[in-house]
C-alpha cells in the first residue's frame, strides 16, 4: 500500500498537467501491476535518454497502461525530495484533483471541485466561500471589473436566489436540495463548460505557486 501511495502521488502530477475534468481520454490508470504482484511505472528522460523503473511488490486490482506523457522533473523535485508542510498541502491538493477525474458523474465532479476550491482557499481550517472566492478569483482576473464578475459568477456556482426568492445556486441545490447538475442544466455541453470553468479557477490559482 505504501508503494502504491507513493506511486500515486507522482502520477497525480501527470494527471494535473494533462487531464481535464470533462474529457479524460488521456487519463492514466491508477497505479497497478506489471507482472504478477509487481507495482510500478516507467519514467523516461528525453534529454538524458535514460529511464528508470519505480516499482515495489504490492497487491493491486488493475493494470496501468502508459500514455507516453512528458513531465517536468524540476517541477516534481520540490514535492518529493522535501517533506515539508507546503509539499504536504500540494500533494493533498493533487490527490483531490485526481479524485475528480475518476468520479463517474458530472455532479460528483462538481461537488469535489468545489471541495478542492475550499481547500485551496484555506488548507488549514474551514472558511466561508465568500473568503475563498476572494482568494481564488484574482488569479483568473486581469482587471478589477473582471474580478467582480468572477465573484458574482461564484454566487451562481454556489448559492444565489433569483428575483422571486428561488434558489438557483448550483452547489446549494445539489448538496441541500438533492438535485443533480444534470437536472439543473439539461445541455450536456454547458455542464462540460462549467467543469472546465472550475478547472480554470483551480489551475490558474496554481497549486505549485507556493513550492
Amino acid at each position: 500500500k505504501k508503494t502504491t501511495s507513493q506511486a500515486e502521488d507522482i502520477i497525480n502530477v501527470f494527471r494535473y498537467i494533462y487531464s481535464n475534468f470533462d474529457k479524460v481520454s488521456n487519463l492514466p490508470q491508477r497505479a497497478g501491476y506489471i507482472k504478477e504482484n509487481l507495482c510500478g511505472f516507467l519514467l523516461y528522460s528525453c534529454t538524458m535518454r535514460a529511464s528508470t523503473f519505480i516499482s515495489g511488490k504490492n497487491y493491486v486490482s488493475s493494470q496501468t497502461i502508459g500514455n507516453g506523457l512528458n513531465i517536468n522533473l524540476q517541477l516534481m523535485k520540490p514535492l518529493y525530495k522535501n517533506n515539508t508542510a507546503i509539499s504536504s498541502i500540494i500533494k493533498h491538493a493533487l490527490r483531490l484533483y485526481s479524485d475528480i477525474l475518476y468520479l463517474p458523474t458530472a455532479t460528483n465532479k462538481y461537488i469535489q471541485a468545489m471541495t478542492l476550491i475550499d481547500y485551496l482557499g484555506n488548507p488549514f481550517e474551514y472558511q466561508k466561500m465568500q473568503k475563498n472566492k476572494a482568494q481564488i478569483a484574482p488569479f483568473s482576473a486581469d482587471s478589477f471589473s473582471q474580478y467582480n464578475k468572477i465573484c458574482e459568477r461564484f454566487k451562481y456556482l454556489t448559492s444565489k436566489k433569483d428575483e422571486n426568492g428561488k434558489e438557483i445556486g448550483l452547489r446549494t441545490n445539489i448538496i441541500h436540495n438533492g438535485k443533480t447538475i444534470e437536472s439543473l442544466i439539461t445541455e450536456g455541453y454547458k455542464i462540460d463548460l462549467i467543469l472546465r470553468e472550475l478547472q480554470l479557477y483551480i489551475c490558474n490559482f496554481n497549486i505549485f505557486q507556493s513550492k
